[in-house]
């Protein structure tokens, strides 16, 4: 396959129709309905009740709100079976699945999992391990918010366009650049001649996410100093993502580091903004407004935290593709968290 950069908009020819997401999931026949055995019952998921997206107070992703409304809901899911990690992503013959029905086996695992839950109390699913990654993140930021006299955030999104060759090929592509800009990252601040921070002066969280309407895969970066920092120090790992990741276009369209991909809060007098998301992860209730609001941005678009039934359309295309990617979609610097800024319930 060629080796081409991303483009400012997708060239694949779409539709004349409305709502193109909802008709597809709708009228296609063959994702009317999914059934399953859950508990010896039949379980039947209506595509049509699913919305498009959870509503979280996120504005839509800066390269997705100006590109085509097309999901490539019956292409695979990549470009080769090399790099699907788990056989029931593939087909009898090898090949990837499409979208929709690597969704179809997706949901098909989750019941599976709640199955083992409720008849054997084996409950280390998909879901278990989601919040214990959202768990540990929104503990990463509460104790460098509550132990730094100084602290500032940097939280740096990173985009691509979407692909005809399928959110597994662009999602692996993804983690591959945004290795290179942690390393940037890790470079500026700590690593360069008269660099600012030693190792312990400085963390950061990631995030592989793919809500809003298009379910494109993109990352977020949180990054902690204990002190003032400068946008200059983090323009580099952004331009190191985009050089490495060939579906985010060269012209820097969605990653322009002036036009909202750089996020810094703390500086100085600037405050850090806190929200409560005791609505959504019960878990986190006794920790009432102490995260950041970069934090839980963030931390919400992680897979596989929502029950399965509850789930909306992004959410599932986001969370088969990761399922079956054999990439990891947190990431985090090596750092003890203290139990005392750890959720004690399990949401």
């Amino acid at each position: 396959m060629a080796e081409e950069k991303g483009s400012d908009s997708d060239s694949v020819e779409v539709p004349e129709q409305g709502n193109l997401f909802g008709d597809l999931w709708s009228l296609d026949p063959e994702c009317a309905g999914v059934t399953t055995k859950s508990n010896s019952e039949d379980r039947t998921v209506d595509w049509s009740t699913r919305p498009e997206t959870r509503e979280n107070g996120c504005g839509p992703e800066p390269i997705e709100s100006e590109t085509e409304d097309y999901h490539y809901l019956h292409a695979p899911m990549a470009t080769s079976a090399d790099l699907v990690d788990k056989a029931r992503y593939l087909y009898e013959d090898g090949s990837p699945l499409t979208a929709i029905d690597a969704v179809n086996q997706y949901i098909e695992k989750r019941y599976g999992e709640n199955t083992s839950k409720n008849r054997h109390g084996f409950n280390k699913g998909l879901q278990y391990y989601a919040k214990n990654q959202y768990n540990r993140g929104m503990g990463m930021d509460r104790q460098w918010l509550d132990q730094h006299d100084n602290p500032s955030t940097v939280l740096l999104s990173l985009r691509a366009s979407p692909t005809s060759d399928g959110r597994l090929s662009l999602l692996n592509e993804l983690g591959d650049a945004l290795d290179e800009a942690i390393a940037q990252i890790r470079y500026r601040l700590q690593l360069a001649p008269n660099s600012p921070f030693d190792s312990d002066e400085w963390g950061y969280f990631a995030v592989f996410a793919g809500t809003r309407k298009r379910a494109t895969p993109h990352a977020h970066i949180m990054v902690y100093c204990a002190g003032d920092v400068e946008r200059e120090w983090f323009v580099p790992a952004v331009e190191k993502f985009v050089a490495n990741c060939r579906y985010s276009p060269e012209t820097m369209r969605g990653n322009d580091p002036a036009e909202g991909t750089i996020s810094i809060r703390g500086n100085g007098t600037d405050s850090i903004p806190k929200v409560d998301d005791s609505h959504r992860h019960h878990k986190d209730c006794e920790f009432e407004g102490s995260n950041s609001q970069g934090a839980v941005y963030a931390l919400t678009q992680l897979p596989h935290l929502e029950n399965v039934d509850n789930m909306a359309k992004d959410e599932l295309l986001h969370s088969s593709t990761v399922d079956a990617w054999s990439g990891k979609p947190f990431r985090c610097s090596k750092s003890a968290i203290e139990e005392s800024y750890l959720a004690t319930s399990s949401g």
